[in-house]
């Protein structure tokens, strides 16, 4: 018997390439869900340099807040005394729900428990940012079929297939060591600026795609994870 003819037809499949197969569909859903949100969150980044941010100085306040604060009720971590207040007032809005000033009270003791943790005014700031692009990029249900007194989860499935990304780059940078169209265009996403870096990468991986076969994708999909994307 041949090393062919011993072939079972999970073996078989591996071998072969991904061409059009549903495993390349997902792997090609992932790139252009990354690229989507990755658009989306830079266009979200440019809104919130608008005027309006002059108005007011989210730095100064944060900063003018926290010597209040600490000097007011100690530097001390506090995170369940700032959680106990913050339910607290939660319960003030479902009494009050028109009051402004209820709403503020959550926000003002939010940001007293995220400088207690550690966190900059700065880091503050762009974190609010930066959450804000990423909902701005997520995909949402249709608020007309959701009941008012639910809340509306956006849709995780993109997500899953994002996860693959990591993996993906790794094999890339494994592969451009022998592959010169793969190096030329990692040293193209890595000379590019960061609003064109993520489209240079898209591209890569596209590439990467196009020369795997499904025991390539088997091999990623169970190696150790690591925090490295493009």
């Amino acid at each position: 018997m041949t090393d062919e003819q011993g072939k079972g037809p999970a073996e078989e499949s591996r071998g072969r390439e991904l061409g059009d197969s549903e495993a390349a569909a997902e792997l090609r859903k992932a790139l252009s869900d990354v690229m989507e949100r990755g658009i989306r969150e830079g266009l979200a980044r440019g809104r919130a340099k608008g005027p309006a941010t002059e108005r007011f100085d989210l730095i100064a306040h944060l900063l003018r807040q926290r010597e209040w604060s600490e000097r007011t009720f100690g530097p001390a971590l506090r995170t369940r005394g700032v959680l106990n207040h913050i339910r607290k007032e939660l319960a003030e809005i479902e009494r009050s729900p028109f009051d402004l000033s209820e709403w503020v009270d959550v926000v003002l003791l939010a940001f007293d428990g995220a400088w207690r943790a550690g966190h900059e005014p700065e880091d503050i700031a762009r974190a609010l940012a930066a959450q804000q692009a990423r909902n701005e990029a997520r995909t949402w249900p249709d608020w007309r079929d959701k009941p008012e007194d639910e809340s509306i989860e956006h849709d995780r499935t993109a997500e899953r297939h994002v996860d693959m990304v990591p993996a993906l780059w790794r094999e890339v940078e494994r592969r451009a060591v022998v592959d010169p169209h793969l190096a030329a265009l990692v040293s193209m996403r890595n000379a590019l600026g960061a609003e064109h870096a993520l489209l240079a990468a898209i591209l890569t991986l596209s590439e990467l795609v196009a020369r795997m076969t499904e025991a390539d994708l088997y091999r990623l999909r169970n190696e150790p994870a690591r925090r490295v994307a493009p």
